[in-house]
């Protein structure tokens, strides 16, 4: 069985839209649902598009990733959103969206991609 690793999303004062059409697979029973790899996919795709406005932050290894002998796990992503060519005159406002800390809950992930 495919688990969502944790996937955190960080945001600082942009906005912009992208599509995200192309859903690949998905969920045995909920295509609608990304797996991890989808997620991923679509998190790097983003990255691609607006490269001055998504870094993509390796946060570490799951718990299952760094267990010797257990399943292969994942490693935790953080997709940092920022204007990186503007050097703000007062500090830019945060925002943190943390998501798929429970591998059962699929909507989540989904969410806060469709949000970035």
């Amino acid at each position: 069985m495919r688990y969502f690793v944790n996937f955190l999303l960080l945001f600082a004062g942009i906005n912009f839209v992208i599509s995200t059409s192309a859903l690949g697979q998905g969920i045995p029973g909920y295509p609608c649902y990304r797996i991890v790899e989808e997620t991923f996919s679509s998190a790097q795709l983003i990255v691609t598009n607006y490269p001055d406005l998504a870094t993509l932050i390796d946060a570490g290894d799951s718990w299952e990733k760094t267990e010797p002998g257990g399943n292969s796990g994942y490693d935790i992503y953080a997709l940092q959103l920022t204007n990186s060519t503007i050097i703000p005159v007062n500090p830019k406002p945060k925002l943190i969206i943390v998501s798929g800390i429970h591998p059962q809950d699929h909507p989540p992930p989904v969410v806060a991609l469709r949000f970035a």
